[in-house]
């Protein structure tokens, strides 16, 4: 379970390491136990759909309450042994994971995310694959209203999803410019870059609302959170979805208003995380003698030409 702006890097990473005991990648092996309808295309390929926090982690706090894109990966088996008397040293080395394989692949499995994270000149943060998420999570919303005879429009929040989602796969085209460049080239314009990842860094942040969800106030997220009455299990789009539950029209219609606004916020972040792409392009024309360049990744601004001298003030022509 992710946040779906990390769903490409995380099936990127599981290509990246083989199952043990069996000559496939874990992806192979995770992909062949999908139905069909957790698969998505991506680009010639395919990814499998991964499923939304809800609670329960260590994660909780930076999902739901800050606003930091999160994950959960591990292993699972049905041995159901999970938090019983059984669950002890012994059982996991004869039962649970003899030879702990599957934990030095979980090992490999992290680490390889973290280093691709660490290392990245541009964080792969996809919120293309957001947008796809939410627009899905809207489909069930409208049945769901449909279902209950609930008089709720959610057409302004669809309008706010595509605009969100067209703009991160423009920024998602611009990355990929960027990417292309000559590592000397993107070496000197750090400071562009910077701007770059600091707004694909804080675009998580425009989900959260800051009065929080009804009668939860910690809870900020507007895509994600742990349902109230389900524990630790997520609810998506939780404001517009648990007001419809509960057969609250108003309740609803309002929540869908902080959603649209929500997916605005984090749009805003995306289109200043565009200029910055634009930035680290601009220098690198600058750097091949095309276009004048400042030396940080953005370009020159034009400087404000002095007022004209007053025609009662006659002298020479002053101009800058």
């Amino acid at each position: 379970s992710v946040s779906h702006s990390l769903q490409p890097v995380v099936n990127a990473v599981t290509r990246a390491v083989q199952m043990p005991g069996v000559p496939q990648s874990i992806f192979d092996a995770w992909r062949g136990d999908q139905p069909r309808a957790r698969l998505v295309g991506a680009g010639a390929g395919e990814e499998v759909r991964l499923g939304a926090l809800g609670s329960g982690s260590d994660y909780t706090v930076f999902l739901d309450h800050l606003g930091i894109p999160a994950l959960d990966m591990g292993f699972s088996s049905g041995n159901g042994v999970y938090h019983s008397r059984y669950d002890t040293h012994w059982f996991f080395t004869h039962f649970g994971d003899p030879g702990f394989a599957y934990g030095v692949k979980l090992a490999e499995l992290v680490g390889t995310f973290l280093e691709r994270m660490a290392n990245a000149d541009v964080l792969p943060l996809d919120y293309a694959s957001t947008a796809e998420t939410v627009d899905r999570y809207l489909d069930q919303l409208e049945r769901e209203a449909q279902r209950a005879k609930l008089d709720v429009d959610l057409s302004a929040v669809r309008r706010a999803n595509a605009r969100f989602g067209a703009t991160a796969t423009a920024l998602n085209a611009e990355a990929q410019r960027v990417l292309a460049l000559d590592p000397a080239v993107l070496a000197r314009s750090a400071g562009a870059l910077a701007r770059l990842n600091d707004a694909l860094e804080h675009t998580e942040e425009g989900f959260l609302s800051p009065q929080g969800l009804p009668h939860r106030p910690w809870f900020r997220h507007q895509l994600y959170a742990p349902g109230l009455y389900t524990g630790y299990g997520v609810k998506t789009l939780p404001g517009v979805r648990e007001a419809l539950d509960n057969g609250d029209v108003t309740q609803a219609r309002h929540m869908a208003a902080v959603l649209a606004g929500s997916l605005d916020a984090a749009r805003d972040s995306l289109v200043q995380a565009i200029a910055a792409a634009a930035g680290v392009r601009w220098f690198a024309a600058a750097g091949s003698g095309l276009l004048p360049g400042r030396g940080d990744g953005a370009p020159f601004k034009a400087r404000p030409r002095k007022p004209p001298a007053r025609a009662s003030n006659p002298g020479p022509d002053r101009r800058p």
